[in-house]
């Protein structure tokens, strides 16, 4: 035999082959269970994730349809005070038309009947607004409960199929 041939017969006679399948083994697994544990945490951290940024998104919306919508309010208060100044003109312009005379206390009560109806619709425009407000919120509650409710489903599905996952 060769020199060579020697030397890899003496290295074979000291390195125990069966010792280093089973510490290979060992490794083997013991990184498979640290791989599917970082997957099932990252399934995890991923899944907390998506729940935040769908959180924040509906909220995002929500602020924003109250913004448009506190818009509108304020455009329909806005409508409702220069018609009101229509309705005055108009009070004028035909008591000119028709050659009256009036007095103040005539004009202050058109202008304080005015405003009292002013009043009225704004304060029933709110009333209307915040009973409309309450209605989306119990809406959107009620649509997050059945979210939830799919996603704990969901959930409970996954783990009676994969329960390692």
């Amino acid at each position: 035999m060769g020199i060579f041939e020697d030397r890899i017969e003496e290295i074979g006679k000291k390195f125990d082959f069966r010792k280093y399948r089973r510490e290979t083994k060992s490794v083997l697994l013991k990184l498979k269970k640290e791989v599917s544990e970082k997957i099932r945490n990252r399934k995890e951290t991923t899944r907390k994730i998506l729940q935040e940024a769908n959180r924040l998104a509906i909220a995002h919306m929500m602020e924003k349809v109250a913004e448009m919508e506190q818009t509108t309010l304020q455009q329909q208060k806005k409508q409702i005070e220069e018609k009101i100044l229509e309705a005055m003109k108009i009070f004028e312009d035909h008591l000119k038309a028709c050659d009256v005379k009036y007095d103040q206390w005539e004009w202050k009560r058109t202008e304080q009947e005015l405003e009292e109806i002013k009043h009225t619709l704004l304060q029933n425009m709110e009333q209307q607004e915040v009973r409309r407000r309450e209605d989306q919120l119990q809406e959107q509650q009620e649509a997050i409960d059945r979210l939830e409710e799919n996603l704990r489903r969901e959930r409970r599905n996954r783990n009676d199929r994969c329960p390692l996952l």
